[in-house]
């Protein structure tokens, strides 16, 4: 018989722990980031250290301060995220309204309750869809109350000189 090859193990391939502390490798980076900083004050003006002492005591600060606030904010910054996502797809959903208003301002405005049109509309029966189709297949020109053309007013249906 031959032998088949091994499952891989189920399940997660990592095990939640605490983090471990290893000394040696904080003391490493600590030190490269001191001798980066003093390497930065050496080469751009403005920038001072005092001394490797000096050096060790801003990473120390700087390591310190980033321990303490990066989770503090990472926590933070997830709701403003949402909302300022949110605010931008608000904002480029009004852009594209205010755009298409401009392309297309062409329209025709339906008067669905004029006494001399044709469509009759039930509000309590007629769905969305009966009332498009019944605009769609059975309005006449007595139906239409104004006209737009490029955004201005060019008439005014049958209608309004009926009732002025």
């Amino acid at each position: 018989m031959e032998e088949s090859p091994e499952a891989p193990p189920r399940g997660p391939s990592w095990i939640v722990r605490r983090p471990e502390l290893r000394i040696r490798s904080l003391l490493v980076g600590w030190a490269l980031a001191a001798a980066g900083l003093l390497t930065a004050a050496l080469v751009l003006p403005g920038l001072r250290v005092e001394g490797v002492l000096g050096a060790f005591g801003v990473v120390a600060v700087i390591g310190i301060l980033n321990a303490l606030t990066v989770p503090a904010i990472a926590r933070i910054r997830l709701p403003f995220t949402v909302l300022s996502g949110f605010l931008v797809v608000l904002v480029l959903d009004a852009a594209v309204l205010w755009i298409a208003a401009g392309m297309v301002s062409d329209a025709i405005v339906v008067d669905t309750q004029a006494d001399a049109g044709t469509v009759r509309i039930v509000e309590e029966i007629d769905t969305l869809e009966d009332v498009l189709s019944k605009i769609l297949h059975t309005a006449c020109r007595r139906n239409i109350a104004t006209v737009f053309v490029a955004g201005r007013t060019i008439g005014r249906g049958v209608n309004d000189a009926v009732k002025n």
